[in-house]
């Protein structure tokens, strides 16, 4: 009995030993794919800057707000986060602001800038997204709202706010640089 036990097991030793490899077709098809799950590797965000800018102011809020809304699309966040106002920045950490979820970024279009006199502005994008938990692929009407800050263009983010702006009706608030209490965005072309 243990003979045939030891030979039955030999057997199958060697059957497994001589079966023909899988195709290296198979093999790097499966690697891909693997590779693609474990790196969580997706398509590769796109960012189109449709405004032009026709004189200097233009062209330095234009590029701000390029930066910017680029950072996010590729999710930068170390380049989104220094570009923000300092009222932001000291009450939210970087670490923090690194942890907030948000769409994976598909696609960000900056359409048009507007302006509130010579130190406050307000850039228009359409942002496509993919939502965590499987909603699928959302358009979001973004407002970038910027002011000069130190000597520069910042993004204005209130940190008692949320994403979409909005705040808790008797939660904190700070006051916004600029009259933007048309926050439909009915600024002034310049």
């Amino acid at each position: 009995m243990k003979f045939a036990a030891l030979a039955i097991m030999a057997w199958l030793g060697f059957a497994a030993w001589a079966q023909e490899p899988v195709s290296s077709e198979y093999d790097a098809e499966i690697q891909s794919l693997i590779d693609k799950v474990e790196s969580k590797d997706r398509e590769k965000a796109e960012f189109i800057n449709e405004y032009k800018p026709e004189n200097e102011l233009q062209k330095k809020v234009s590029q701000t707000a390029e930066r910017y809304v680029r950072a996010l699309v590729e999710e930068d966040w170390d380049t989104s986060y220094s570009l923000l106002n300092n009222a932001y920045r000291d009450k939210i950490t970087l670490a923090e602001y690194r942890g907030h979820k948000r769409l994976e970024s598909k696609k960000g279009i900056m359409k048009e800038v507007l302006f509130e006199g010579d130190a406050c502005a307000l850039a228009r994008v359409q942002f496509w997204g993919d939502a965590p938990g499987g909603m699928g692929l959302l358009k979001i009407p973004l407002k970038v709202f910027m002011f000069i800050e130190d000597g520069e263009w910042r993004v204005f983010r209130n940190p008692y706010e949320n994403h979409m702006g909005v705040s808790h009706p008797r939660g904190r608030h700070i006051k916004y640089p600029c009259d933007f209490s048309n926050r439909r965005g009915q600024a002034k072309k310049k």
